[in-house]
């Protein structure tokens, strides 16, 4: 296990600032995904963790949004990760599966917007707060 943490660490930390938000979103999906299969076994502390998890990835990444890269962008990227943040607690409120596939399927495009990203040599390098 050792080694596998090991190599978990060396990862994100040579990982350029676009890959760690690649590495964030694919982080956010698979708890996301964990938490509806928690809630369809009946496994609520299994879902909170995997919705507290999903929910402070999506307040760290709001957290390190730049508004002198693209100030109007930033304001609507804030917007979107707090509503994520948001119905996130709600699902977990209400024990409601659908409301987390709201969140996923958002999370998604997200996340192919962003590899999409990584890929493209024409964008812009990011700044990391």
């Amino acid at each position: 296990m050792r080694g596998l943490k090991q190599y978990k660490s060396n990862r994100v930390e040579s990982a350029s600032p676009r890959r760690l938000l690649v590495m964030l979103f694919e982080t956010a999906v698979v708890r996301q995904q964990s938490a509806i299969y928690a809630m369809e076994q009946e496994d609520m502390t299994q879902a909170r963790q995997d919705l507290n998890r999903a929910r402070a990835i999506f307040m760290e990444l709001k957290a390190g949004l730049d508004p002198e890269v693209d100030e109007a962008l930033v304001i609507r990227l804030a917007a979107l990760y707090s509503w994520c943040v948001q119905e996130l607690v709600k699902a977990e409120r209400e024990k409601d599966i659908s409301i987390i596939e709201g969140v996923l399927k958002v999370s998604h495009e997200l996340l192919a917007a962003w590899k999409e990203a990584v890929d493209d040599p024409a964008c812009p390098d990011l700044k990391v707060k």
